[in-house]
């Protein structure tokens, strides 16, 4: 029997990077979640996708922020896609991008620092994340690390960023083969993707 894509990514990312460091790593866990999804869920998700015969697979990310969705290792997922596909489009639905949510944290497991960040959820301050001493991401250079393609082999995955809410982006956007929400905003009130 063949091990499962998912089984295969949890030995790469354990040979990556050691126990320790893989708890507190936040940005493997939604492209490592998707992976395990779409490997559980094989026939309902990955099948239909195949069937169509473009080799594409689109995924919408309901509820998703620049800090966490934004930048999480898409090239893990570009990395365990099935070799039948040669373009995997995420697609954010950001509404209120710029919150807090949960850890934000870097290789090593250090928080981000912010700054101008309300400590519950407001718009962006011009600079506001703080990756290094010498370093602070705003708006436009936190959008260009997120909205853009990650190749590994013959798969690319492009992530699209979509600031409005699922409602009124649906419409817009590539029918999903996955549909996903890693926080649904409860119970944090400040999440307004509760009514998406």
């Amino acid at each position: 029997a063949q091990t499962p894509v998912w089984k295969v990514l949890q030995q790469q990312l354990m040979a990556q990077y050691d126990e320790r460091q893989l708890a507190h790593y936040t940005a493997v866990t939604v492209p490592a979640t998707l992976v395990w999804a779409m490997s559980a869920q094989e026939q309902k998700i990955l099948e239909p996708a195949r069937r169509d015969g473009k080799g594409e697979l689109n995924i919408h990310l309901i509820g998703s922020t620049y800090l966490y969705e934004g930048l999480s290792d898409w090239s893990i997922l570009a990395r365990a896609s099935p070799p039948d596909f040669h373009t995997v489009n995420v697609h954010l639905i950001l509404g209120t991008p710029f919150q807090r949510d949960g850890k934000v944290q870097d290789k090593t497991g250090e928080s981000i620092h912010f700054d101008d960040l309300p400590s519950v959820q407001a718009k962006l301050q011009p600079s506001f994340a703080q990756i290094s001493p010498k370093k602070k991401y705003g708006a436009k250079e936190l959008r260009s690390k997120t909205c853009r393609s990650f190749t590994h082999g013959s798969t690319t995955v492009k992530v699209h960023c979509h600031e409005k809410l699922y409602q009124n982006v649906m419409n817009e956007i590539p029918t999903p083969h996955l549909a996903f929400m890693s926080n649904p905003g409860f119970p944090l009130p400040y999440r307004r993707f509760y009514d998406a």
